[in-house]
């Protein structure tokens, strides 16, 4: 064991104090072994009045834990505790409900415009037909037709029968269209092919179907009107036709009445039965 240089041990306890009047030996100089007071956490209480020691007033947080907020604790919500200002929520939190259905209103007001729109430009389209195409108005005249009367349709493809004529008449050619649309209206003293003779009331509606009989039995009452205007007419020239309305205007004004024709087979035709003057070549045919 070693010793200081004045014999003294330095490990020995240091001497009691002195009674009065004693002197009392000098403390021993450091040895670089003292132990060393812990610095500051910042968790330490203040010191009592006149005290230079801290007072620790809870021990310092866990390693890796966040620091305590110097303003309490983090504030709560019905849809759970809400981050501190100015931080993220973390991977795989769920919005809030509200959001969603905000979102689906808007994608269903999106939705409903986008229709609109839609339903405006298909009303545009179909007014431009309406006033541009004869076709379309005629059909869409009848699917309205039937659909205020709750009616069906005959399954004829639509046409209005003109109205323009009168007995007397003298066409240019024969005319192929159901409605006499194509019929070439001239003076009769010019060389035509046919001429309205009178009208045939019908008793139920015609449809196109050539072995229609309500067809036929228009037909037969054409032919005794021709007859009756032209006695023989027939024996040596031409034929007798029916031009009638449409089966759906047959309960409208005026839709059970044809239009009774005489067509020549060729022959050029001068005067009118309806006049008396008919000229078949150089022989007059109408009584």
């Amino acid at each position: 064991m070693s010793h200081s240089p004045d014999g003294a041990n330095p490990y020995a306890a240091p001497d009691q104090p002195s009674r009065p009047g004693e002197s009392v030996p000098p403390a021993p100089a450091p040895s670089g072994y003292e132990a060393v007071p812990p610095a500051p956490s910042g968790y330490e209480a203040p010191a009592p009045s006149g005290s230079t020691q801290p007072v620790y007033s809870s021990a310092p947080p866990p390693y890796g834990a966040p620091p305590a907020s110097p303003y309490g604790p983090a504030p709560t919500s019905p849809y759970g505790p809400v981050p501190p200002y100015g931080t993220a929520p973390g991977y795989g939190s769920t919005t809030r409900p509200g959001r969603g259905l905000a979102i689906a209103g808007v994608v269903v007001g999106g939705l409903g415009t986008l229709v609109l729109v839609g339903m405006i430009v298909v009303g545009l389209l179909m007014f431009t037909a309406y006033q541009t195409d004869p076709e379309f108005r005629q059909e869409f005249d009848e699917g309205w037709s039937e659909g205020l009367s709750g009616t069906e349709s005959s399954g004829d493809a639509y046409y209005e029968l003109r109205t323009d004529l009168t007995v007397g008449t003298c066409i240019a050619a024969y005319p192929t269209e159901y409605d006499m649309s194509d019929a070439e209206l001239v003076d009769c003293t010019t060389p035509h092919d046919t001429e309205v003779v009178g009208t045939v009331q019908l008793t139920a509606p015609v449809t196109t179907d050539p072995e229609d009989t309500e067809y036929a039995a228009a037909v037969d009452l054409c032919y005794e009107q021709i007859e009756a205007a032209a006695p023989g007419l027939l024996d040596v020239d031409g034929f007798g036709d029916v031009y009638t309305p449409h089966p759906d205007d047959f309960d409208e004004p005026g839709g059970d009445a044809a239009w009774c024709v005489f067509v020549s087979d060729g022959e050029s035709l001068t005067g009118s039965i309806a006049g008396g003057d008919l000229n078949l070549g150089d022989e007059v045919t109408s009584s």
